[in-house]
C-alpha cells in the first residue's frame, strides 16, 4: 500500500491543505484521502540511510506489513488505521511530529509496537505494545530518526553507551562510550548486520560493519562513513563515486 496525495481542484499544490490517504497496488483506496499526514503500513517514512534518514530501505516490504498504520486526522489527533481503512478506538499518545521520527509502529509475532517521544524536552523515546506493556524508555529519538524496531532490533541509550535490544527488551549488543572518540550505532538490516561510525570532534575517522554477535566484519579508516542499504549491501563514498560492499554468509 502506498501513500496518495490529494491535489487541489485545479491540480495545484497547497501544503497547508495537503491531504493524504493510502491506495493498494491495484489503485484501490484503502484509507480515504483526508488525513493531514499518514504513514505507509511499514510504519516509517521513506528516506536515506544516514543520520537524517529513516532507514526504510533496511526493511523487507513483504515481511513488514503491519496490522495498523498511524495518521493525523482533521482534529490533529493521531489515530490508528487498520488494513481495511477503519479507524481503531485504541488511543495513541503521539503528536504529528512523532510520525517523522524513525519507525513509529511495527508488527512482530502478531504484536503491534508503538514508539513515541518520552517528553517534549527529551531525546529519548518510549516503546510499548498495544497491551500497554512497556518495552523501553530509552529508545533513540529526537533528531536522530533511527529509533524504533528495524528487523526486530531497536537502538537504545543509557549512561554507559548504546545498546541493541530485541522485541522483549533484552540487550543483544552493547557499545560502551569511548573517551577518545564518539560513535553512532545504526539500525540493523535484514541480515542482522549494522554499522558503527566513529568520530573525532565531528569528523569521521572510522567505520565498521558488525553482526549481532559483536563480530566486526569489515573496518574502514576512510573519512566517509559506511552506509547500509539493506540485505547485506553497503556503500561508501570515495573519490570516484561510491564503493559497494556485500557481506555474504560464510
Amino acid at each position: 500500500m502506498v501513500k496518495k496525495e490529494k491535489e487541489g481542484e485545479d491540480g495545484s499544490h497547497d501544503e497547508e491543505n495537503d491531504r493524504f490517504g493510502l491506495i493498494d497496488f491495484n489503485n484501490k483506496v484503502v484509507a480515504d484521502i483526508k488525513y493531514k499526514k499518514i504513514l505507509p503500513f511499514t510504519g516509517v517514512e521513506g528516506s536515506g540511510s544516514r543520520e537524517w534518514g529513516n532507514f526504510q530501505e533496511l526493511i523487507s516490504f513483504e515481511k513488514n506489513i503491519n496490522k495498523y498504520t498511524v495518521a493525523v486526522d482533521e482534529n490533529d489527533k493521531v489515530v490508528l488505521i487498520d488494513k481495511n481503512g477503519n479507524t481503531s478506538d485504541i488511543n495513541v499518545e503521539m503528536t504529528e511530529s512523532n510520525l517523522e521520527d524513525g519507525r513509529v509502529i511495527c508488527l512482530y509475532q502478531d504484536k503491534t509496537y508503538i514508539k513515541t517521544i518520552k517528553s517534549l524536552d527529551s531525546i529519548d523515546s518510549i516503546i510499548y505494545d498495544l497491551d500497554s506493556n512497556l518495552i523501553t524508555e530509552k529508545a533513540a529519538g529526537g533528531s536522530s530518526h533511527m529509533g524504533g524496531f528495524y528487523n526486530g532490533y531497536c537502538i537504545t541509550y543509557d549512561e554507559k553507551g548504546t545498546n541493541l535490544i530485541d522485541i522483549n527488551g533484552k540487550v543483544i549488543y552493547s557499545k560502551t562510550i569511548e573517551q577518545d572518540m564518539g560513535f553512532k550505532v545504526y539500525p540493523v538490516d535484514e541480515k542482522g548486520l549494522f554499522t558503527i561510525t566513529y568520530y573525532s570532534d565531528e569528523d569521521v575517522v572510522k567505520s565498521e560493519i558488525v553482526d549481532l554477535n559483536g563480530t566486526v566484519i569489515y573496518t574502514s579508516d576512510s573519512d566517509s562513513e559506511i552506509e547500509a542499504f539493506g540485505n547485506g549491501f553497503f556503500r561508501q563514498h570515495n573519490d570516484r563515486g561510491y564503493a559497494v560492499y556485500k557481506v555474504a554468509a560464510e
